[in-house]
């Protein structure tokens, strides 16, 4: 008994080791199973989320891996490639033809690149594979829409609807085929479901409005705008809708105020046509002025357009121009003669007449509307007997005029950017734009804004971008909107005072540099950032010295920084340490041009030694081998000249400097020494007469600047300032300062009319500084406080 006892008591471990080593091999066993049938999604997040060299490096690897390919086209084409894009996703396709999505980038990124027929092969070939898919057969019939083949467009979608019959999106592009074919009452069918299935949704209800409107049902047409508007605040298309209907069935002075605001808002949100409608109700409402200036500018973007030149003339007419009015009308009957022409040719045309086609097509030509011409080709091409004449017509209009990258379409298999791969995007364009591909960095960078507006890397990298492009009110405007959603970044807030340096505002640029330093005090860039400011303050010698010596201990090596250190030791005259500096930043960077000059300047000033004059001239003659037009180059070499009484050689020198540059005041002074001494005297006379000039206009014009920084609220110095402003060719400061002196005195007398006229004068020269730019840059320094 004990015996049995003790065996069955050494089986139970046996037993129970076994179960232990069966469930963690079947545990094993599920893991393993989840992660191969898990391998295919983990491989599609890491091809979403890997870095654009990495794609690259795996078509190599992976050649026929057709996900390989797909995402290299969609990150191709968020980085603004198009053409590359749609290379890629071509070579996924061929991979996978069955894969819908490949299929449609494909397509789309065909008919970014106008590239009309081989798009319009793989929509037909996805739908012809997935016949009963909604999103290829939407695509198709969109294409068809987008190059006027509107039956096959409206067949597509009498499908798409029985595919998806509870699809709002489906029911509106419906309507809008056959509003467009007139087929009115299959629109209003179309419409009136997809409002119904997705009330919410402000483009079926814009899209509704539309085809009341065109059935002359007014009030309906109304009420659904009123509907669309109310459902997208702020959204250009549904603004301009409701503004012209509201102008359309205006009777009262109330009723024409309320469409300007309407079209007021349109306008301010980008509507291209909200100007024009606007400048019909400023009309309305007798405000002429404003009329005459955004009519002028509705009919700059649409030339072709007959009813802004009318306008005008009424226009002209009450503002007492008759020869404008007059011209006009001229041009409004060549307009509506134009409009005529195109009506006719295009019924003959469908009529059956294919040489009609071909005259509409250089009709359409002829006024630049060449995507215009392009469409009538193809038509031309694809259906007469006149094909072969059509194609040639086509390919020389091409080569002449190459098409421009046409709007992306509605219906996209691109996928939205996923917040993770933002970081992914933003290392891209980063990347090229240390790799100097700044239109491509611009790119990539508005690609991730347009789905994420608010993203301050983004607004930052691309602000960076398009300073190095000078565009910079357009970076100003980023860099603010990368302060909105981080206020406390450095780099933005270093990047905004750098713009205002960079425009002249000084005070403004200071002001925030000392912000910055309040943080970081010791920070090498914003100590730099400031002397370079404050540099010709005499109150500021003393601390600008301290602060470049402490800058040049933080960053010896930095050629800049001992430059500017030279500059502040030549203030204090410490020249000893002066010329050390200078060497020393020589050292660093022996082709700086600003170095050079100002190191030679020094030494032909301070300590112009025959061993030092042999210096400069080595030094300036290696200058002009880098630029031979430096007029500093030739104005030292004409001082060094005159004092080792080489007078001739001085002339020679000097009038190359002034050549060169004419308002360089010093060069004038010289060759009017050098005239002098050769006993040239009625020479010596203008020359001098020119540099009294020169140094007057100067004077006057930094003695201004340091009263209005001492005296912020005269209006006086305001003006003086403006007006020298003006005259130097600094409109954009003018303006300003003509603005601010309005704002300390309503009334002063004149100032209202000067700087009408001269805004008015610098519309005619198209030297006008726009809006935005005056807007944003108002010196912070001036404000009235």
């Amino acid at each position: 008994m004990n015996a049995t006892v003790s065996s069955s008591s050494l089986e139970k471990p046996k037993k129970n080791l076994k179960y232990r080593l069966e469930a963690a091999l079947l545990l094993l066993l599920t893991l393993a199973a989840v992660w191969l049938w898990s391998a295919p999604w983990r491989q599609e997040r890491m091809l979403q989320a890997a870095s654009f060299q990495k794609l690259l490096r795996l078509t190599k690897t992976e050649k026929n891996n057709p996900r390989v390919f797909y995402w290299l086209g969609i990150r191709l084409q968020n980085l603004g490639e198009p053409a590359p894009a749609a290379a890629a996703f071509a070579r996924s396709a061929e991979l996978d033809p069955t894969n819908e999505e490949a299929m449609l980038a494909w397509g789309n990124a065909a008919t970014l690149l106008d590239q009309s027929q081989t798009a319009y092969s793989a929509y037909k070939k996805c739908v012809q594979i997935h016949p009963g898919a909604l999103r290829p057969r939407m695509a198709l019939a969109l294409f068809c829409f987008m190059h006027d083949a509107l039956g096959e467009a409206d067949r597509q979608m009498q499908t798409a609807v029985k595919i998806a019959p509870r699809d709002a999106d489906a029911w509106r592009l419906k309507g809008i085929i056959e509003l467009h074919l007139q087929y009115f009452p299959q629109a209003y069918l179309a419409l009136n479901r997809a409002v119904h299935l997705s009330p919410k949704n402000w483009r079926a209800w814009l899209a509704f409005s539309q085809l009341q409107a065109a059935q002359h049902n007014m009030a309906s047409a109304l009420q659904a705008a009123v509907k669309a508007n109310a459902l997208a605040s702020k959204n250009a298309q549904t603004a301009l809708n409701l503004g012209s209907l509201q102008l359309a069935q205006a009777h009262s002075q109330t009723d024409y105020q309320t469409a300007a605001a309407t079209l007021q808002t349109a306008d301010s949100e980008g509507a291209a046509a909200a100007g024009g409608q606007l400048g019909m109700a400023e009309i309305a409402l007798g405000n002429y002025q404003q009329a005459q200036s955004l009519l002028q500018n509705a009919a700059a973007s649409d030339p072709d357009n007959p009813a802004f030149p009318f306008a005008l003339a009424r226009v002209y007419r009450h503002l007492h121009h008759p020869r404008q009015a007059e011209q006009q009308m001229r041009l409004h009957a060549v307009l509506q003669n134009y409009q005529e022409q195109l009506l006719e040719l295009g019924a003959q045309t469908r009529a059956g007449n294919w040489s009609s086609g071909l005259a509409l097509a250089r009709l359409y030509a002829g006024h630049g509307q060449y995507s215009a011409a392009r469409a009538e080709l193809r038509s031309l091409v694809a259906h007469s007997p006149l094909a072969a004449r059509a194609q040639k017509q086509l390919e020389l209009l091409q080569k002449q005029h190459p098409p421009a990258l046409v709007s992306q379409p509605v219906i996209t298999a691109d996928l939205p950017i996923s917040p993770p791969q933002i970081p992914v995007l933003l290392q891209d364009a980063s990347t090229m734009y240390r790799q100097n591909r700044l239109p491509e960095a611009a790119s990539a960078y508005l690609h991730i804004l347009s789905e994420y507006p608010a993203n301050a890397q983004a607004n930052e990298g691309l602000g960076e971008v398009l300073l190095q492009q000078n565009q910079t009110m357009n970076a100003f405007k980023a860099f603010q909107r990368a302060l909105q959603t981080e206020p406390g970044n450095k780099k933005t807030q270093y990047l905004l005072a750098h713009i205002y340096y960079q425009e002249g505002f000084l005070d403004e640029a200071a002001r925030r540099i000392k912000l910055l330093l309040q943080k970081s005090p010791n920070n090498p860039l914003y100590l730099h950032a400031l002397v370079a400011c404050d540099i010709e303050d005499p109150e500021d010698y003393a601390a600008n010295e301290k602060m470049m010596q402490k800058c040049a201990s933080l960053q010896p090596h930095d050629y800049a920084v001992q430059r500017d250190l030279a500059r502040c030791e030549v203030k204090m005259y410490h020249t000893a340490a002066a010329r050390k500096s200078f060497r020393q930043a020589l050292a660093l960077n022996p082709e700086d041009r600003d170095t050079i000059v100002e190191f030679c300047s020094f030494l032909l000033s301070q300590e112009p030694t025959p061993a030092h004059q042999k210096e400069v001239v080595k030094l300036y003659t290696g200058l002009l081998k880098q630029n031979p037009g430096n007029a500093d180059a030739f104005l030292g070499l004409g001082k060094v000249a005159l004092l080792r009484h080489q007078n001739k050689r001085a002339v020679r020198y000097l009038m190359a400097s002034v050549s060169a540059n004419p308002n360089l005041a010093q060069a004038w002074f010289q060759l009017s020494r050098a005239y002098l001494i050769t006993g040239d005297q009625t020479r010596s006379a203008d020359c001098r007469r020119f540099f009294h000039t020169l140094t007057h206009f100067r004077t006057e014009l930094s003695n201004t600047e340091e009263q209005a920084r001492m005296n912020l609220r005269n209006p006086r110095l305001r003006l003086r300032l403006a007006r020298l402003y003006a005259k130097s060719g600094n409109y954009l400061r003018a303006i300003n300062q003509y603005q601010v002196c309005l704002s300390l005195d309503h009334n002063a007398p004149g100032v209202q009319k000067e700087l009408k006229a001269l805004t008015e004068h610098l519309k005619a020269v198209h030297q006008m500084p726009s809006e935005s730019t005056i807007d944003t840059m108002i010196l912070a320094s001036t404000a009235i406080k």
